[in-house]
């Protein structure tokens, strides 16, 4: 069993978790790995039906839902770091309250807001196709930061957008309005800005790929030039909303790179009993 969790301690090492939260979730690790045994099981047989008398087991201990949440995800770490598929990679126990989201512009509003944007100078033209990825794919910074020359398939029309910590991988569509200023930016803005031959496709100052100031300084001129005070998560919000409007769940959970169906259902201008409903279809016991 040590080499097992040894082997999940050096996984979520690798991916910079804090010494508190390996400890915490190595932990539990332990007392399922403990309870797998006393069962007869191991990780490559525990099946779903097997996993919900785990969820018993904890519930007849008096663990609440919410803290039995969080050791699904612990459990799920040590099925990604022994390689493995958890079987309740998506299981979310129900009576844990989530904060729903809200979002302060039309979508429409942000299209519109996309063509009217013109700011001159190579950094202008940069910033005008980060926000187009902000607006019609949702990214977040950290996905902006990360993304590649190699993730961009112009004649295509598609990105790929790379996995995070809490941010699920996936190709995703360009819109045909952002492809004009996309080719613009690989082929013509983007070589005078790079200037030490990087990979990486948004370049800010001195070649650097952090965009906190870049993003900042783009919110600030959307605000006095178009009198739209936005964040990336605000614009995020609106998309997701939008996107829900006319796709399933799963269509907007892949497109929104959410782990968790629970993720996607916090959003959404429909009613919470057609959400409800459709969330049942996904999963019995879902979020």
């Amino acid at each position: 069993m040590e080499k097992v969790i040894d082997k999940m301690a050096e996984y979520l090492q690798a991916r910079k978790y804090q010494k508190r939260t390996i400890e915490g979730y190595t932990r539990i690790g332990r007392i399922f790995m403990e309870w797998l045994k006393k069962e007869g099981l191991s990780l490559a047989s525990l099946s779903y039906p097997d996993a919900m008398k785990w969820i018993g087991y904890r519930q007849g201990k008096g663990i609440r839902s919410r803290t039995i949440n969080h050791e699904i995800l612990a459990i799920n770490h040590l099925y990604t770091s022994q390689e493995k598929v958890s079987p309740i990679a998506e299981l979310r126990l129900r009576g844990v309250r989530h904060k729903a989201v809200y979002y302060q512009v039309e979508y429409p509003e942000l299209e519109n807001l996309y063509r009217q944007y013109n700011e001159s100078g190579l950094s202008g033209k940069r910033n005008k196709v980060i926000l187009g990825m902000v607006i019609y794919q949702g990214l977040k910074r950290v996905e902006l930061e990360n993304m590649r020359l190699e993730d961009i398939d112009i004649k295509n029309g598609l990105i790929r957008v790379r996995e995070t910590r809490t941010i699920n991988s996936r190709i995703m569509e360009l819109v045909a309005v952002q492809i004009l200023d996309l080719n613009n930016y690989v082929f013509e803005v983007r070589p005078a800005l790079d200037t030490l031959g990087s990979d990486y496709l948004f370049l800010s100052k001195n070649n650097g790929r952090k965009l906190a100031n870049t993003l900042s300084y783009l919110w600030k001129i959307l605000h006095k030039h178009y009198g739209l005070k936005l964040t990336v998560r605000e614009v995020r919000q609106s998309l997701i909303n939008h996107w829900l409007k006319s796709k399933d769940l799963r269509q907007v959970q892949y497109l929104a790179g959410h782990k968790y169906v629970s993720s996607t259902f916090r959003y959404g201008q429909r009613s919470l009993e057609e959400l409800q409903e459709e969330l049942e279809t996904v999963h019995p016991l879902s979020k």
